[in-house]
């Protein structure tokens, strides 16, 4: 029929009346194709077909996965296709797709489907790693530390080998933070970082290429001052993908555990050797899908005081009680002790990353790649 001045084929019923479209897909949710592909079609020399968006959705895992790339919705609708006529075809042909795009324009739409089907970023990401047969690897580095652009690089070239990354926000009282981090968190305060500076870090690296989950962690007169409901705005709008609020325990955190849910950003809990038993089962139950169990009573950064056998010991009896949900162990694990720690969900290092940082800095090397080749290690000490 002709519409918008054009012979072409549109979705109409009976009546000649353009029919309704929808789809995840923006450059797709249009009722017509254009003069050129009607061509095609009717002299024969392209056969068209269709896809869902659940198969796009599920192509763009596949894709991402298997292929480093982060193809935007409207080619995923090709892959998909091309995916379910791989299997005819023998393993010498070449397949060819048009991709084109990045999924950063799409990212609130993916995040949104994988909320609904409880995949979201952090969890597909302990999807991945439990695939692979060993735990996700998440760490930690303080933004703007030893500069905006220096953090930034830092976090790209970790995040070939890391699962998750954990994003400090540097606080000038902390309360849970040993030496070394400490000491990357006044370096990153005296070079001026602001908040909305560590909102246009994490901005800038969910553009890149490689990208992962991003897990803030910091305290809650931040968010405090900030204002929660813009604090949440700012977190969603620039990719953060969820919080660790070291002094607002359970259950002061119930509220803003809600609204960080219907924000889709995961609110973490914190369980501690000295969490009793009725405690530590209404907080598993009030957790979203990740918990961070510390191995032992110390600030970050100190030597592990108890045996891993005792440490995880604890660590099962919370996977008892809520083995579903992704746990991780934190505080003490380093490049020495992270093999003595399988069979767990996940395990966070962090003092050593900043250690490793004020070293390059000290000794003039570069703290890029010195921590890149660090984050390397570990990610192989526990493949």
């Amino acid at each position: 029929r002709q519409l918008h001045g054009a012979a072409q084929y549109v979705n109409q019923d009976s009546d000649g009346q353009i029919e309704e479209t929808e789809s995840i897909s923006a450059g797709l949710d249009y009722p017509g194709i254009s003069p050129l592909h009607c061509f095609l079609k009717d002299t024969k020399r392209a056969r068209y077909t269709a896809a869902s968006d659940e198969e796009a959705l599920k192509a763009y895992q596949i894709v991402t996965k298997y292929e480093n790339l982060r193809p935007s919705l409207e080619p995923s609708h090709a892959f998909s296709v091309a995916i379910k006529e791989a299997k005819k075809f023998s393993k010498d042909t070449i397949v060819i797709i048009n991709s084109c795009g990045d999924a950063y324009k799409d990212r609130g739409i993916l995040e949104k489907s994988w909320e609904k089907s409880m995949l979201n970023p952090i969890s597909l990401a302990f999807k991945k790693a439990k695939e692979e047969k060993r735990q996700a690897l998440l760490t930690y580095t303080v933004a703007g530390d030893s500069s905006k652009k220096q953090s930034l690089e830092i976090l790209k070239a970790i995040s070939n080998y890391a699962d998750i990354l954990e994003v400090g926000v540097p606080h000038n009282t902390p309360v849970a933070d040993g030496g070394q981090i400490q000491t990357s968190a006044y370096r990153s305060i005296k070079n001026g970082i602001k908040m909305n500076d560590i909102f246009k870090i994490v901005s800038d690296f969910k553009k890149s290429k490689n990208s992962k989950p991003v897990i803030f962690m910091g305290y809650y007169n931040m968010i405090f001052q900030y204002g929660e409901n813009n604090f949440l705005k700012k977190c969603k709008k620039s990719g953060v993908n969820g919080l660790i609020v070291v002094d607002l325990p359970w259950p002061e955190n119930k509220i803003f555990s809600k609204k960080c849910k219907k924000n889709s950003i995961n609110f973490i809990q914190l369980l501690s050797p000295t969490t009793s038993n009725k405690r530590l089962k209404s907080i598993t139950k009030d957790s979203h899908d990740m918990i961070y169990y510390i191995s032992m009573l110390s600030t970050t950064g100190g030597k592990l005081k108890i045996s891993p056998k005792i440490i995880l010991s604890n660590y099962n009896k919370i996977k008892k009680i809520s083995p579903k949900k992704n746990c991780v162990i934190g505080f003490g694990i380093t490049e020495k002790t992270i093999s003595n720690f399988k069979n767990t969900d996940g395990l966070v290092v962090g003092s050593q990353i900043c250690k490793e940082i004020t070293r390059s800095l000290n000794n003039r090397q570069n703290p890029v790649i010195n921590v890149s080749k660090m984050v390397s290690k570990l990610r192989n000490k526990i493949s």
